[in-house]
């Protein structure tokens, strides 16, 4: 917001209701009396959630996540948790709620008596403990809209009020954390970063009385360096968390509105010289993909005296944990020369015939990246997976991985469960991807926000395509803050941050600039830096129709068959089409669902889509008795309900993640593997086939059984042999011999299921069906 702006705001609003409420309260606040230019400065250097242009203060600059390991064997387990400097603050920990930021007591100081204060689970939503209401909306944001004169809101004409961005409401619940922590002895000496994992909205830190820093952006990690404000034996640790603030505005999605800290806390403890980042790329550069390059950039930390005199030790190692390649860097202030970037090291190395990694086949190696001293003695020890493979748009817009085109058959997914809100639990995605897999899907887009990083490790090892989406939805505003210059730092840094912390996932195929928030000049900003950084993926986005500037894939939301078929049809746009959302799936739909996947086997071009969404995002209610109830939009008596209250149920399957009948279509429609009628161009004759429209994948781990019944009454059933059909092709199913005397309705029955057992389902659990008629008669119940 500009000063004219704000001066011609306060003079509207002065000259109807005198002196505004929000400018009392920064007068309070800011201690300024000027309504001038110094007057405005001071308010918002002194309201940090007030301010686009303050997204952090202190805060360590984003990476790749740490383990901090003791040994290579440790590093090669890849569990982050497992060193002993690496420390667990998750637990209970001291809480209370004030109405406002301005009713924060000085509780941060290390003689505040904290007795009488509740306990709270970290990680954990407040409002799913007791502490104000959870709020569902769609497109609102949500405040409650009251025309008070209070700043977020603005009167544009007579009677008629705007939400006015960066601001916020007076009422803004603030959540003040506190605990105490002890620093073991051997942490003395190293570095020492506390590791947010999601904090919602922004929040301010405090160790031993003194503040450290201030972050937002609620969906990613933020991280800090409190290595000057620690002590050995017990330290103080307080964190006061607002409910909003100016992020809020870029925060706009379809889902509960929950706060507090809900993700994982961590201590990390690092030796003085470490590695900072470190990026993993796989280049290919033999057609048949059987040889491959591993390129391995690290960058040391440069604020310590003396970086340069070391090195990098790189060692890949497969499955089996056996050697791979070993590489070497030079020094770090050997690395680069003139205008390159310099002291940082870039190491290659050939590997012959990789496993490659696809959802399928979701083969990983393992990284090991060592720092070392000039007598080559280790020092610091980090580690990630790695999958070999490509991801290429061709010449005829078709997206390719390791060559060959890649069907998306998608669902949106948010980071939500009924029970806990936004604190998902590795037990529970687990079960969301065997329920995925069970109904063929292959592919989520993680809308609309980066997810926990367990997510993005457990999609890399059981196999779910990703659509990394920034934390980026400006819907209920509209796309001004996407033209506006003075919000291009905030949309900018929330597409770095993500991409330099989830860059080594296999998984992830491509990055997305966020959700509905039209399309302007720093959605281009924001794709040009993640092209220009990370040249192995592509970028999608899909509101406001965006050109190849902003987007490398056409994504629309729910497009019409029609014009699906002129953008085929027309070759001055090559670029891939993948639906972004289609078959929204609330209440008894997703019918007609195989007419998309008609048009996915027919246009290359046409490469599948996300369902809207996976799991209705329903809040668990205990009653009473006991038993378990399940709310949406209103149930709470919340100040902010949306328009279509139920609007969050949408899910292909419930919030206890059990099917809706729409689940089996969706399972049928889009599967893998079909059963099909074609005929003989040559001959006229009609037969019918087994089609693998897999990626990788033979049709070995699949058996296909059948049943003929007639009238309702099955008279015989049995299996075929094994069938090895390889990917895109097709073979020939021959009808079971059938009985001699067929009357009436009579069927074959086809059952696609399961050969043997796999980590989602047990052998025998069902994938596709087909029905064949065999009759052309009508049954009638008297028929004999």
């Amino acid at each position: 917001m500009n000063l004219l702006k704000i001066h011609r705001c306060i003079i509207s609003q002065e000259s109807k209701k005198g002196t505004p409420i929000w400018i009392k309260r920064r007068e309070t606040v800011g201690k300024c009396e000027s309504k001038g230019k110094e007057g405005f400065k001071n308010m918002r250097q002194t309201r940090d959630w007030e301010n686009q242009y303050i997204t952090q203060k202190n805060r360590y600059p984003m990476h790749t996540p740490y383990g901090a390991y003791e040994t290579v064997e440790q590093a090669l387990a890849g569990n982050r948790n497992a060193s002993r400097f690496v420390m667990d603050l998750n637990g209970d920990w001291k809480f209370k709620m004030y109405p406002s930021p301005e009713a924060v007591e000085a509780f941060y100081e290390e003689n505040f008596d904290h007795a009488a204060w509740d306990a709270i689970p970290v990680p954990s939503n407040w409002e799913l403990q007791g502490y104000g209401k959870p709020v569902y909306t769609n497109m609102l944001y949500p405040f409650k809209r009251e025309a008070n004169g209070e700043a977020f809101e603005i009167e544009i004409t007579e009677g008629t009020y705007e939400l006015n961005a960066p601001y916020v409401p007076e009422k803004n619940l603030t959540g003040c954390y506190f605990r105490t922590f002890e620093v073991p002895t051997d942490y003395i000496g190293r570095q020492l970063l506390i590791d947010f994992g999601g904090v919602e909205s922004c929040f301010y830190l405090w160790v031993n009385g003194k503040q450290v820093g201030y972050s937002q952006d609620s969906k990613v990690n933020a991280e800090f360096d409190i290595t000057e404000y620690v002590q050995e034996g017990t330290n103080t640790l307080a964190v006061q968390v607002m409910r909003y603030c100016d992020g809020t505005y870029l925060e706009d999605q379809d889902y509960w509105h929950l706060s507090g800290i809900y993700r994982d806390v961590r201590l990390v403890s690092k030796p003085v010289q470490h590695i900072l980042d470190y990026k993993a790329e796989t280049l290919f550069t033999h057609p048949d993909y059987t040889k491959a390059t591993l390129s391995v950039t690290i960058w040391p930390d440069n604020s310590k005296p003396l970086y340069g005199e070391y090195h990098a030790k790189v060692t890949l190692y497969d499955a089996e944990q056996n050697k791979v390649t070993e590489m070497d860097s030079r020094p770090f202030a050997e690395c680069g020369f003139y205008l390159m970037p310099k002291f940082i090291a870039t190491v290659t190395a050939p590997v012959e015939n990789p496993a490659l990694w696809t959802a399928e086949t979701p083969t990983l190696y393992t990284l090991v990246v060592e720092l070392q001293n000039k007598e080559n003695e280790t020092v610091d020890i980090e580690s990630c997976k790695v999958g070999f493979r490509q991801v290429e748009i061709n010449s005829r817009g078709v997206l390719t991985l390791n060559g060959k085109r890649l069907v998306i058959r998608g669902v949106d997914r948010h980071d939500f469960c009924a029970e806990t809100g936004r604190t998902v639990s590795e037990e529970q995605m687990r079960k969301e991807i065997a329920v995925m897999k069970r109904l063929n899907f292959n592919a989520v887009r993680t809308s609309h926000y980066p997810n926990s990083v367990k997510w993005y490790d457990l999609c890399d090892e059981l196999g779910i395509y990703l659509v990394d989406e920034t934390n980026l939805e400006t819907h209920g505003y509209g796309g001004q803050l996407s033209a506006s210059a003075e919000w291009t730092a905030a949309y900018l840094e929330r597409a770095t941050r993500m991409v330099l912390r989830d860059k080594n996932h296999p998984s992830i195929v491509l990055w997305s600039l966020g959700n509905e928030s039209g399309a302007g000049a720093n959605h281009a900003a924001m794709h040009g830096w993640i092209r220009e950084y990370d040249k192995t993926r592509y970028v999608q986005y899909e509101s406001g129709n965006p050109k190849s500037n902003i987007s490398d894939v056409i994504c629309p939301m729910y497009p019409t068959m029609s014009w699906l078929e002129d953008v085929m049809a027309d070759d001055s746009d090559l670029r891939p089409f993948i639906m972004c959302e289609y078959a929204y799936a609330k209440s008894n739909s997703n019918g007609n669902f195989k007419e998309f996947w008609d048009y996915v086997n027919k246009y290359p071009r046409f490469q599948g889509g996300f369902i809207w969404d996976f799991a209705d995002k329903a809040i668990a209610i205990q009653k009473e008795d006991g038993s378990i109830k399940y709310g949406y939009g209103g149930a709470f008596d919340e100040d902010v309900t949306d328009p279509v209250p139920d609007m969050c149920l949408n899910g292909v399957v419930f919030a206890d993640l059990s099917y809706k009948p729409g689940a089996y279509e969706v399972r049928n429609g889009q599967s893998p593997v079909t059963i099909e009628q074609v005929k003989n161009p040559y001959t006229g004759e009609t037969v019918w086939v087994l089609a693998n429209r897999y990626h990788t994948l033979d049709l070995s781990h699949l058996k296909v059984r059948y049943e003929i019944v007639q009238n309702g009454e099955m008279l015989a059933k049995g299996s075929y042999p094994a069938f090895y059909t390889a990917p895109g092709t097709t073979e020939t199913l021959p009808l079971p011999e059938l009985p001699a005397k067929l009357h009436g309705e009579a069927y074959v029955n086809y059952y696609v299921e399961l050969a043997q057992d796999a980590f989602y389902a047990p052998a025998g659990t069902e994938l596709y069906r087909r029905q064949i008629p065999v009759t052309s008669g009508v049954y009638l119940a008297d028929e004999k």
